[in-house]
């Protein structure tokens, strides 16, 4: 897990920088880590930008780069290829306005779960979880002071899940938080969310 926090660190930064754009969220990205100076035998493999869906925990939908994102990561010996552990990066990218405060904050993420429309649940524990404020606030006249949050956490999920998730013939989606949690219907889900699962996973996951 180490290894794989440190590995997403760049992704984080990227997220931060585009919080200002207005045009969507760039496209979906794989990335594997810099094992030049590695000692333990491993290789992390991470995404970024695959949003679940355009609704806005406030009900609300996102025509910027903000919201929950789930991105599908591994970690992989060297050595042979073979898989150590599969995990989701689940992060909500948002704000805090002075005005009308954090209506799309989750709160530090807890717990993910899926219906897959089929079979019984999963949900998945979110470990390590974080929520930062971002170090520089913006200002304007209608919002006031907004200052940029992230609220961050990782889910292990078993290869079976994985393709239960990606597989799905109606998904839906539940994020907890200590805040709030937010809950993505069927029709909510964006058909490029499980699209991205089986990129990545047709790329480092088949056995």
């Amino acid at each position: 897990m180490k290894r794989y926090v440190a590995g997403l660190v760049v992704g984080l930064v990227t997220v931060g920088t585009a919080q200002a754009g207005i045009w969507g969220i760039p496209k979906f990205t794989i990335q594997q880590s810099d094992d030049r100076f590695s000692t333990d035998g491993m290789t992390t493999i991470t995404s970024m930008w695959n949003r679940i869906s355009k609704k806005s925990i406030a009900g609300g939908k996102h025509i910027d780069a903000k919201g929950m994102f789930i991105e599908p990561s591994v970690i992989k010996r060297k050595a042979d290829g073979a898989i150590v552990q599969i995990l989701f990066f689940v992060h909500n990218e948002t704000e805090r306005d002075s005005a009308v405060g954090e209506y799309n904050s989750l709160g530090i993420p807890s717990k993910v779960s899926f219906l897959t429309g089929e079979g019984s649940p999963i949900g998945l524990t979110i470990a390590r979880g974080d929520r930062k404020f971002g170090d520089v606030s913006t200002y304007n006249s209608i919002l006031g002071v907004t200052t940029r949050i992230s609220e961050t956490g990782f889910a292990e999920v078993t290869a079976d899940q994985y393709a239960r998730i990606m597989n799905a013939p109606a998904l839906a989606a539940k994020i907890d938080g200590s805040i709030r949690s937010v809950t993505y219907e069927v029709p909510d889900i964006s058909k490029e969310f499980t699209a991205n699962l089986k990129q990545f996973h047709d790329l480092h996951l088949k056995p």
